[in-house]
């Protein structure tokens, strides 16, 4: 599991929705929308977009049930 773990966080330190928040650490940025390829991203809604979900990286990519909001992981 450990490296399952470690895998999801590089993928999601390598996307642009990936973000530091001072309060909550590693964060999917809900301020930006990325395509369905995760090729292009958006500060604005685009048909076929989904917008960052908000979630705590660090305890999401833990839950092994869990998915990225594109399926990365």
């Amino acid at each position: 599991m450990e490296d399952v773990v470690k895998k999801r966080l590089e993928i999601c330190k390598a996307c642009p929705l990936y973000k530091e928040d001072s309060r909550y650490g590693a964060i999917c940025d809900n301020s930006k929308y990325i395509s369905a390829d995760g090729k292009d991203w958006s500060h604005f809604p685009k048909p076929g977009y989904r917008r960052g979900c908000a979630c705590a990286i660090k305890m999401r990519i833990k839950n092994l049930s869990n998915h990225c909001i594109i399926n990365k992981w």
